[in-house]
């Protein structure tokens, strides 16, 4: 209740934006989940709200107004106060809800003239995204966070967080298929992936391209052993 009623506030009281950030973080899974929902996962007449709910039962409750809280939210603002907090902290990984809020932080369309402040942004946390796309459990969010930045319509943010974080992937595909005794995506997932980006063609194709090639020059073996073969053809 608290979050949906503050929400609103956040483009002028800034100093709320740390305390918000951090009560949204410790929200249950579905509870967070539900205040972050996307506008289209909304019906049309309700968006941004997610509706009036009943918290607690009796015969004398009341219903309460649940916002999609992402819809309304400073997205830049909110992004900006997630790393600085996230910064403080001493997470080898993230856990599903830092990946669920940082998501809910990038704004469908970059704006043109805080392109530097985004990729700013992107190149504090890009170790953790890339990390997350060979777990199983936070793979999916991984690819919607690195399409967001890697396909998004400014020019600028685009090939600038693609040429900034392609190391990174290649990192990630040597852990994928690595002897280490950890949890992973499975390859088809990864594979599905790799292939909708190169399949876009330009600059995100050269360079997914680059990747693979590098991959197979340094990991002969298990460049053998993969399906990478695939993703060129």
């Amino acid at each position: 209740m608290g979050l949906s009623a503050l929400v609103q506030l956040l483009y002028d009281f800034t100093n709320l934006q740390p305390m918000f950030m951090a009560v949204l973080l410790e929200q249950p899974p579905a509870l967070r989940q539900r205040l972050l929902r996307a506008v289209d996962d909304v019906e049309e007449s309700a968006a941004p709200n997610v509706g009036k709910l009943t918290y607690v039962w009796g015969t004398s409750t009341r219903e309460y107004e649940e916002k999609c809280v992402s819809a309304l939210w400073p997205h830049l603002d909110m992004a900006k106060t997630f790393v600085k907090q996230h910064e403080t902290s001493s997470l080898d990984h993230w856990e599903k809800a830092h990946m669920e809020v940082f998501l809910a932080t990038v704004p469908d369309t970059f704006d043109e003239f805080e392109s530097d402040e985004w990729l700013a942004i992107f190149e504090k946390i890009k170790q953790y995204i890339f990390v997350a796309l060979v777990d199983p459990e936070h793979h999916l969010l991984s690819t919607k966070i690195i399409k967001k930045f890697w396909l998004c319509s400014v020019e600028q943010v685009a090939t600038k967080s693609i040429e900034g974080s392609t190391n990174i992937l290649l990192q990630a595909l040597r852990l994928l298929y690595s002897e280490m005794e950890c949890a992973k995506v499975d390859e088809g997932l990864m594979l599905d992936f790799l292939k909708d980006l190169w399949n876009r063609g330009g600059t995100v194709q050269f360079e997914i391209t680059s990747v693979i090639e590098t991959f197979q020059e340094t990991q002969p073996a298990e460049y053998q052993s993969s399906k990478l073969y695939t993703i060129l053809v």
